[in-house]
């Protein structure tokens, strides 16, 4: 069965970049240096959320990600400002597209309250 059908909730579309860095001692094996690495935002939900980047992430992995200019949805349902969020997640699952990018799919270990608080509006609001 495919990770999309597994899901235990639904995810939005969204297009934003950020970055993430390896929580754990695993970054010296993986190559990938103390600097933050890119990734963009490709859809969010309350319990995890997808990203794109170049670095295959292997299973288990635990990231630190930084998303900016995340849409706070005031209560009529537009944006009225963008916050920069932090989460801290596992990586699920990650698939090498035919574009040779790398599609990662985690599940959110530590969000702030707030921060989980915006992502639910946006996932409230119809498209």
């Amino acid at each position: 069965m495919d990770p999309i059908d597994r899901r235990r909730t639904k995810r939005k579309d969204i297009n934003l970049k950020g970055n993430f860095k390896i929580k754990d001692d695993s970054k010296y094996r993986l190559h990938i240096f103390k600097e933050p690495a890119d990734l963009l935002l490709a859809d969010v939900g309350s319990m995890g959320c997808g990203f794109i980047t170049a670095y295959y992430l292997p299973k288990g992995l635990v990231v630190n990600m930084k998303v900016r200019d995340f849409p706070v949805i005031a209560e009529k349902g537009r944006p009225t400002e963008m916050r920069d969020i932090d989460i801290t997640a596992r990586v699920m699952t990650c698939k090498t597209t035919p574009t040779r990018v790398n599609r990662i799919g985690v599940e959110f270990l530590e969000v702030k309250e707030e921060h989980l608080n915006f992502i639910k509006k946006y996932i409230a609001e119809p498209s």
